[in-house]
């Protein structure tokens, strides 16, 4: 909006000190020199209807709102009329129609409610209630919101936005503007003026016009291809949303409205944490995930985007991202800190002290042998013990920091045959090595800031790579050499990727990909080590391409990643990782066949990755970690259904999912982390009843988790 306050459109309601008198309003647009339509939209208004206007609110493009009173009711309102008044045209008055439609037709506590929708003497106006207090921009604009302040904000607007939803109406301007806080605290979701309602053919928005706020918009309303813009465009504006709490600004914003476009089509967001690294990854990770450039990589609703912010602020495990088990038991070992903590400490000191006592050993018997034998073997050793040591701590996240400290240990032992002046390119390939762990210890933790952040594990890369290099020009026929330098390339690919770095990626991934490419016809007995990893930076490729906005050619590399899989898998049919690699493949084609739009192929294969994970179930039906990797799938068939809204479909994925879950919770009654799948397993189930009316048997579902588990004698609580 345009008035003295500079609330914008989400002004709606809100008292405002800066909003000038209606008779300064007046007088100022009678002696204007424009008078005809904003004149007539104001002159007459001293009163409509039952309404006495005391004074302007906001005003934008298309709407005045004023601040007035209800004779009849005796009450506040806010009033919207259409600034041109009656000399509006049709598209005005239809724009302003839907507005009212879609307003009305709303009853949720978090959305300003309609009182009156009419017109009077050819003018329309909307009455809706009135809000004492501020709008979340003026808040943030003081400071930037502490992290469960904003969770708890837009947990509530998500939930709100839900709401609409669930009527058919997709907001299309959600930003901090139009979401105001009351004297307590609650938000309410206003200014539905851009509202598209999903069953109306009305031709307001054509392709090609982009209607909005450039900074909080996703890129298929930047675009201005209107056929895509739906529920999961609001998904991605309360991501934005959150955003500007957590820093400050919006994600995107340059000096004029065609850059900040441009920025939202063809850039990433700053990781909010590159501005307040106090923001806890997690509420990061969920601020990202609504922000992502395809559709289909965000939440799927803004209900499941509320759940989150709850699991968020109830210190639960939140799902995005990381979907193993191995990133979900590490949030729950960040809420049970004594039982990890103690695991850590005594692995630590057993597992250091054996390393290192080994290692001096060995050091000190270089008296009795050449140094450059005595420097092999002491770096061997090392090697072997401490990563060896590695691998068994990698599927305990409670060790990270464990790991960590090993493999500190290891690089001070190796800088010290450094400080000896040893020349051994053992020393070098032993610290690269060690480098590239300690890169992707940082990797897998998400940045953890104990553990080091992702700018450290870049440059640790990097040195890495420098080192092998060297090391395998001045020996070229090294098949060890040449395999690591192209794993620590790929991993940089990776890393690259996650950084939002395309241009780094786009340098890594042919090195990498030509050094696999050379290896496979150098050493074929290792045929199936090369084709794993250039199934595994193929995949790299195809997020590069994704995140760039090639979704064709992102689908091209992901199904070339899942052909090699297959290819893997048909040698080795009983080999978990070949198996989980065609897994990562055709999820990731999947998604990105669904965001191209090719809805029957992307069904295709989500069902194919849903019998694959069955199958792998079958192999082993009592594994309870198999039986909750089928839970997921049938979670995500149970979304991918109920985004098209076959609900029916989508409750009895959902059902499945929930049916698996208590029977892995039945296999290994003591795994907390398969009890707070239930309660995502329920939630799920519970929105699906409520979407199909059927509320009664929603009420029924903690009932029969109780009767089950009972009966099972584990307990009645999920």
């Amino acid at each position: 909006m345009e008035s003295g306050s500079p609330l914008g459109a989400g002004n709606v309601g809100v008292a405002s000190s800066a909003g000038e008198e209606l008779a300064n309003t007046v007088v100022a647009s009678a002696s204007s020199v424009e008078t005809g339509r904003a004149a007539v939209a104001v002159v007459s208004l001293l009163r409509i209807g039952r309404y006495e206007i005391e004074r302007e609110i906001a005003r934008g493009g298309m709407g005045v709102v004023y601040q007035a009173y209800d004779r009849e009711l005796d009450r506040r309102a806010a009033l919207k009329i259409i600034k041109s008044g009656v000399l509006a045209d049709a598209q005005e008055i239809e724009r302003f129609q839907v507005e009212a439609q879609a307003a009305a037709r709303l009853d949720h506590p978090g959305i300003v409610p309609v009182f009156e929708v009419g017109r009077q003497d050819g003018q329309q106006f909307l009455a809706m209630a009135f809000v004492d207090g501020q709008s979340l921009w003026d808040r943030v604009k003081e400071a930037p919101l502490e992290a469960d302040e904003a969770a708890r904000i837009m947990q509530q607007v998500a939930a709100a936005v839900q709401s609409a939803h669930d009527r058919g109406i997709v907001h299309r301007d959600l930003k901090p503007q139009n979401i105001l806080l009351t004297k307590d605290g609650r938000p309410r979701v206003t200014d539905f003026g851009l509202a598209k309602l999903q069953e109306s053919n009305s031709h307001l928005t054509e392709t090609g016009q982009t209607l909005g706020t450039p900074g909080f918009m996703p890129p298929e309303q930047a675009k201005g291809v209107t056929e895509q813009i739906g529920p999961l465009s609001d998904v991605y504006s309360l991501g934005a949303t959150l955003y500007c709490l957590l820093t400050g600004r919006p994600p995107f914003q340059a000096a004029n409205k065609l850059d900040t476009l441009l920025q939202v089509v063809e850039q990433s967001p700053v990781p909010p944490r590159q501005f307040n690294p106090r923001i806890p990854v997690d509420l990061e990770t969920i601020c990202l995930k609504c922000l992502e450039k395809s559709p289909a990589q965000r939440y799927p609703t803004a209900a499941e985007m509320a759940d989150e912010l709850g699991r968020f602020l109830r210190g639960e495990p939140i799902q995005a991202r990381p979907l193993s088990y191995v990133h979900r038991c590490g949030r729950w070992c960040q809420r049970n800190p004594v039982v990890s903590g103690l695991a850590a400490t005594l692995m630590t000191s057993l597992l250091i002290g054996t390393a290192v006592s080994i290692y001096f050993a060995l050091l000190a018997g270089q008296r009795a042998v050449r140094a450059e034998e005595g420097t092999r073997i002491a770096v061997e050793t090392l090697e072997s013990v401490v990563f060896q040591m590695q691998e068994k701590l990698q599927s305990i996240p409670a060790a990270r920091e464990a790991r960590k400290e090993i493999l500190s240990k290891a690089m001070e032992e190796l800088q010290k045959l450094s400080q000896m002046q040893v020349q051994s390119q053992r020393v070098d390939i032993g610290t690269a090595v060690v480098l590239v762990r300690f890169a992707t210890l940082i990797m897998d933790a998400g940045a953890d800031a104990k553990l080091g952040t992702l700018a450290t594990a870049e440059a640790n890369l990097q040195r890495a790579s420098e080192i092998y290099a060297r090391c395998s020009a001045d020996d070229p026929a090294n098949i060890k050499i040449r395999s690591d330098w192209a794993f620590a390339l790929m991993k940089g690919a990776d890393l690259a990727v996650t950084m939002k770095n395309p241009a780094r990626a786009r340098e890594l991934i042919p090195q990498s990909l030509a050094l696999y490419e050379q290896l496979q016809i150098d050493a074929p007995d290792k045929s199936a080590d090369w084709t794993k990893q250039r199934s595994q930076l193929l995949a790299i490729k195809g997020d590069l391409l994704e995140m760039s906005g090639d979704l064709s050619g992102a689908q091209a590399a992901f199904r070339e990643a899942k052909q090699l899989a297959l290819s893997l898998r048909s040698q080795d049919p009983d080999n978990s990782d070949y198996v989980d690699l065609l897994i990562f493949g055709l999820e990731k084609e999947a998604d990105v066949t669904f965001a191209i739009g090719d809805i029957p192929a992307a069904r295709e294969l989500y069902v194919e990755n849903l019998k694959l994970n069955q199958d792998y179930l079958n192999s082993s039906p009592t594994d309870p970690i198999r039986m909750m990797s089928v839970s997921i799938c049938y979670e995500r068939m149970g979304d991918f259904e109920s985004h098209l809204g076959r609900d029916a479909v989508a409750l009895d994925y959902f059902e499945r999912e929930f049916e698996i879950t208590l029977q892995a919770i039945e296999a290994d009654p003591k795994n907390q982390r398969y009890r707070d799948e239930l309660r995502t397993a329920i939630s799920k189930l519970s929105q699906q009843y409520a979407k199909l009316n059927r509320g009664e048997e929603a009420g029924l579902i903690e009932k029969r988790v109780q009767e089950r588990l009972a009966k099972s004698g584990l307990g009645n609580q999920p």
